[in-house]
């Protein structure tokens, strides 16, 4: 009785984990098939590319606007100011920086990528594998990870960063005018205080927190779409498996980035 419980347990954990990191399988094809062939298959590639970065980027663009504006402005309203400042001169700087800028940004333009784009991508893919229009492509030569999988990857390494910027640009300005309004702050003195506490450290640290999400978020979406079996129920388990999979990593990477270059600070 023990051993067979073990024994699941020990299964659940390794097809856990193998679920988790299996759709890095993915990402050297990606590479591979964006470069092979590229004289051929440019124009049509690069179509596909700027469509795809118009519907990741520039359609999130409206939503990324109103959640930075709103948590922004959130921080400021819900945080007692007048009452608790932990010592620190330049507080209102810092808690941009620490919370907002460095944490806050990544995680919430990555959750935005992940239900505006992934779940649309694998249940596309997984949809077009069950009715077998993926082994068609394989038959008639096309690789479909470079048809379907490789400009996304690669859109979503553009994007994400920059819907990022985005989003922690619009809080700094909510930021800013609700501090102006509650507190009577200048807004120049608001400034002055985010950019002292910032640095070039936490720009590029910030850069690599939202490069390594876009390239998950539609690695991922990519490989369970791509795998799914010829049953319509993947449509749902593989849509659930990719939201799931993408948000535990990214928390994860994530916090383990922010402890590596912070907490011996």
């Amino acid at each position: 009785m023990i051993n067979k419980l073990m024994y699941k347990i020990g299964g659940g954990i390794s097809t856990f984990i193998e679920g988790i990191f299996a759709p890095l399988n993915i990402l050297p094809y990606a590479v591979s098939a964006l470069v092979r062939d590229k004289r051929e298959v440019r124009k049509t590639y690069s179509m596909l590319f700027y469509k795809e970065v118009f519907n990741v980027g520039v359609k999130a663009l409206p939503l990324s606007l109103v959640m930075g504006l709103s948590i922004g402005a959130l921080s400021v309203i819900l945080f007692p100011f007048e009452t608790i400042s932990f010592g620190i001169d330049n507080i209102y700087g810092s808690m941009y920086v620490n919370l907002l800028f460095r944490e806050t940004a990544p995680l919430i333009t990555s959750l935005i990528v992940i239900i505006r784009s992934s779940i649309g991508i694998t249940i596309e893919l997984t949809q077009m594998s069950i009715d077998g229009e993926i082994d068609t492509l394989e038959i008639i030569g096309i690789n479909p990870i470079q048809y379907l999988g490789s400009f996304r990857v690669f859109a979503g390494f553009l994007s994400v960063p920059i819907l990022t910027i985005y989003f922690a640009f619009f809080s700094l300005i909510s930021g800013m005018l609700v501090t102006y309004s509650l507190y009577n702050i200048p807004m120049n003195v608001y400034i002055a205080e985010t950019l002292d506490v910032m640095n070039l450290k936490d720009f590029i640290i910030l850069i690599i927190k939202t490069v390594f999400g876009g390239f998950t978020i539609f690695i991922i979406a990519i490989h369970n779409g791509l795998t799914a079996a010829k049953d319509r129920s993947m449509v749902a388990s593989k849509t659930i498996k990719s939201i799931i999979s993408s948000i535990f990593i990214i928390i994860i990477v994530n916090l383990l980035i922010t402890v590596s270059f912070y907490a011996s600070r």
